[in-house]
């Protein structure tokens, strides 16, 4: 069976040789179509039966060690850094991090609550799980990170976002003043001026066209060898 009979859409899928996860994501697809004209006795036998995944070959984590990562919040500016320590001290996903808003926070109490993300196409959508949405006890560092982090977007104009919740078609509107909103510039399509502030998407918020290795090492600081 070609690419050009599961996804007409998708010439690409009729090249010779495939990444594992690629051949993982059609073959669920083509499992389903299966299974639906095997229940609807289209067919009569059960061909997607004794079919397994491939397995993904796994990089081991690399994460920075401490005097790395003092070294890049060091390195960066603050303004980016002060996103680098809400990300490591409250493990929340870039994607959340983006979606972040002022709404979602008690600075009395120390809390985020966390019920949103921001897909890397724009899209605010809840958390993957419904154990995604939860409530964070904020350590220390991350506190006064978002206090530092209030004085610059504290103030600033609320933006009308429409959120799209899990079930299809269901979309409500809300109005939110976020966190971390850098000036997006014109050579975004949706922006028609540089002084426009958007929320961040996906790895942008984070800044990650260039690896924070390769910050410490553009700025002359000996990082250890990946495991």
């Amino acid at each position: 069976m070609t690419g050009t009979i599961i996804n007409p859409a998708m010439p690409n899928l009729t090249r010779q040789g495939r990444a594992p996860s690629t051949v993982n994501k059609q073959m669920a697809v083509l499992s389903e179509m299966l299974k639906l004209a095997n229940r609807s006795q289209f067919i009569l036998h059960a061909p997607y039966e004794g079919v397994s995944r491939l397995k993904l070959s796994k990089n081991d984590p690399d994460p920075l060690l401490l005097h790395e990562y003092q070294a890049l919040i060091a390195a960066l500016p603050r303004s980016q850094a002060l996103i680098i320590i809400v990300a490591v001290h409250t493990g929340m996903r870039p994607g959340e991090i983006c979606a972040l808003a002022w709404e979602d926070i008690d600075l009395v109490k120390g809390e985020i609550h966390v019920s949103r993300s921001l897909t890397n196409k724009r899209v605010f959508v809840p958390p993957k799980t419904d154990a995604g949405i939860r409530t964070i006890t904020l350590l220390k560092p991350a506190l006064d990170a978002l206090k530092e982090q209030y004085e610059v977007t504290g103030a600033n104009p609320k933006q009308e976002i429409r959120f799209h919740h899990r079930e299809i078609g269901k979309t409500e509107q809300q109005s939110l003043r976020f966190v971390f909103s850098p000036t997006a510039y014109s050579s975004k399509k949706a922006v028609t001026s540089p002084r426009t502030r958007l929320p961040m998407a996906g790895s942008e918020a984070l800044n990650l066209q260039i690896s924070a290795k390769g910050i410490l090492i553009s700025h002359g600081i000996p990082t250890h060898a990946g495991r």
